[in-house]
């Protein structure tokens, strides 16, 4: 059971399904994880208990992950790697194909975002680097 003074940082540590509901409601699970849940949810009007309910209801489906402290390093890299990087690199891949489009079909119109490809190319090459 969630206590409403639980953390919201300690619950997404414990419960990693409960990020998602987060995420949905605005609560902060970072940077502004270590307040009480009982304050996150009053700070943006959301009921504590229903929200507890919501993050026991999709952590219990299916089978109950274990909580990253209890899973391997390499586990939890590969998750991230998985879940957020190739995601990031997908969409920014589609933004270089449409900043293209854009300046190839509005090159002639003196409004048209010149060097955005270029510019967009690099930031994808960057991500290549760095996120492997």
């Amino acid at each position: 059971m969630i206590e409403p003074t639980s953390t919201p940082a300690k619950i997404a540590t414990d419960l990693p399904a409960a990020a998602g509901v987060f995420v949905r409601h605005g609560i902060g699970f970072c940077c502004h994880g270590q307040r009480s849940l009982a304050e996150a949810c009053a700070e943006k009007g959301v009921d504590a208990g229903v929200l507890a309910d919501e993050i026991e209801r999709v952590s219990s489906r299916g089978s109950a992950p274990l909580g990253w402290y209890e899973r391997p390093l390499g586990e939890l890299i590969h998750f991230i790697l998985q879940r957020y990087h190739a995601g990031i690199r997908e969409e920014v891949a589609g933004l270089v194909a449409l900043a293209e489009k854009v300046e190839r079909v509005h090159a002639g119109k003196p409004s048209c975002l010149r060097g955005l490809t270029s510019h967009l190319a690099q930031v994808y090459r960057a991500l290549e680097i760095h996120l492997g």
